[in-house]
């Protein structure tokens, strides 16, 4: 492993790096830093957890993973849901609450008209859920904002009356304005979402809202989700409140589909939880990886000592005790499937897959399936491309191809990068991405620990049931194979 050529500036060094800042990569991050450790995590940009709804899809069991992994036997449901607790207690730290449970359904609408079932959301979002304002009596208002044409409430109207979630005299469309955004058309989210964080504006736009409402004569208002972005729980609350002195009306903001100011506004919360929690956050991309010196002959796995990041034409050289990868799977680039099979690009990782037919039940082909294999002509087909990943043992180290052994000593992968789920068809993304990402921040860090006190790491050697990390098997993953 090397580094390309280039200008190379000043190194850092950590006890633990992370590799990718979306969701998985934080949650490691800030529990990594809740040790006391300096941890610096370098990412390219805002990833997927930028782009995401809003709604948390979290499961009260993880599917099960590739390899001896987390979300292999023994994972409970007291331990999602002690995962699931974590992120909403740092989130109440930030100033935002979340609302829901591993396992119980949440049916939330977006601003596209369609229910988006999902488990966990924050507070603006959970106020709408479903079952709240399509029971018995009240009224909906769909109210959209004139110079917003990203949210058309009239034709949400006629979908939530084609779905029978309401009769077409119990819900109704409108638009109100922001004030001094009048006269300006085809406005950005985001732009909306900065003027309403000034409080006077915020209040002027909920006494429209609230007038509109008595108008309508609505017990229920829904919006695009546009209340703020860095200030969005004081946003809520300065509406919710104004809104409230003209009709007891109960407002809710619509979740949204990607550009996602719902999306933005966790990952900028995720990121003031890791700042105050001592995280350095880095923009650049890993490009290459160096080795520590081992004594011939030498045994197991070997040890990572740094990664060289590019960033704004500079190469940087990263060192630290202990990796974490939480690259997430396609759209964020920890795997690439542009080729002929998918691969690991960092550090050229093997990359399991699910079995073509007549392949031996208990065993994985890694590295040489072909990606046109595993997609089909069928849209919402279970296309097992999206389940390809690493498989890991269980100390989320990923694994060769051997399907047994960890490639390197010191990393630990978390979140999509993970292979043997459907991020679509499990409806278990975000509960995998804390989950282990929670998980792999724990022991990256008592393994920078052990190894700063000269200790041997638990679990350090080759992955066996004797040290805890359990062969890939049939019964705790899966084995890895190249296929001849």
């Amino acid at each position: 492993m090397s580094a390309p050529g280039g200008r190379l500036s000043t190194g850092r060094s950590a006890d633990v790096a992370v590799i990718g800042g979306g969701l998985a990569g934080l949650c490691a991050a800030i529990a990594a830093a809740k040790h006391g450790l300096r941890v610096v995590v370098v990412r390219r940009g805002l990833g997927t957890t930028a782009m995401s709804s809003g709604g948390l899809d979290f499961p009260a069991d993880l599917p099960r993973l590739y390899g001896a992994g987390v979300g292999g036997p023994g994972v409970s449901s007291a331990a999602t849901s002690e995962a699931a607790g974590t992120l909403g207690d740092w989130l109440r730290a930030a100033g935002a609450e979340l609302r829901g449970r591993p396992g119980e359904e949440m049916l939330l609408l977006d601003t596209a008209g369609d229910v988006r079932r999902t488990n966990l959301a924050l507070v603006q979002h959970a106020a709408g859920s479903v079952e709240r304002w399509s029971g018995q009596g009240g009224k909906l208002l769909l109210l959209g904002v004139a110079g917003y044409p990203s949210f058309r409430p009239e034709w949400v109207r006629r979908r939530v009356v084609a779905a029978g979630l309401l009769p077409a005299e119990r819900v109704a469309a409108g638009r109100v304005t922001v004030p001094g955004l009048k006269d300006e058309g085809d406005l950005p989210a985001a732009r909306l979402a900065r003027a309403l964080e000034v409080p006077d504006t915020a209040k002027a736009f909920a006494s429209a809202v609230g007038r509109a409402a008595r108008e309508a004569g609505a017990s229920h208002v829904a919006l695009p989700p546009v209340l703020g972005l860095e200030k969005a729980s004081e946003v809520f609350r300065w509406v919710t409140e104004a809104v409230a002195a003209h009709a007891p009306v109960a407002v809710f903001e619509l979740l949204s589909p990607p550009p996602s100011v719902p999306g933005q506004r966790l990952q900028d919360l995720l990121d003031r939880v890791a700042v105050a929690a001592g995280v350095e956050i880095a923009s650049g991309r890993v490009t290459g990886a160096a080795l520590e010196a081992a004594p011939e002959p030498a045994e197991g796995p070997e040890n990572l000592a740094s990664v060289t990041v590019e960033s704004q034409g500079r190469n940087w050289t990263l060192s630290a005790r202990e990796f974490i990868l939480a690259t997430g799977k396609y759209a964020a680039g920890g795997l690439d499937a542009g080729g002929l099979a998918v691969a690991e690009p960092v550090f050229g990782l093997a990359v399991f897959v699910p079995p073509p037919p007549g392949w031996p039940s208990a065993e994985l082909p890694a590295g040489q399936r072909l990606v046109r294999e595993m997609v089909y002509d069928r849209f919402a087909a279970r296309h097992p491309v999206f389940e390809a990943g690493l498989a890991v043992d269980w100390g989320l180290r990923p694994l060769g191809g051997d399907g047994r052994t960890p490639r390197f000593a010191n990393l630990r992968a978390a979140g999509s990068v993970l292979g043997g789920y459907n991020h679509f068809a499990d409806g278990a993304g975000s509960g995998v991405a804390v989950v282990t990402g929670l998980e792999a921040g724990r022991l990256a860090a008592e393994a920078a620990s052990a190894s700063e006190k000269g200790e041997a790491p638990a679990g350090a050697g080759a992955a066996t049931p004797e040290t805890g990390a359990g062969a890939a098997t049939p019964e705790t993953g899966a084995v890895g194979r190249e296929p001849a």
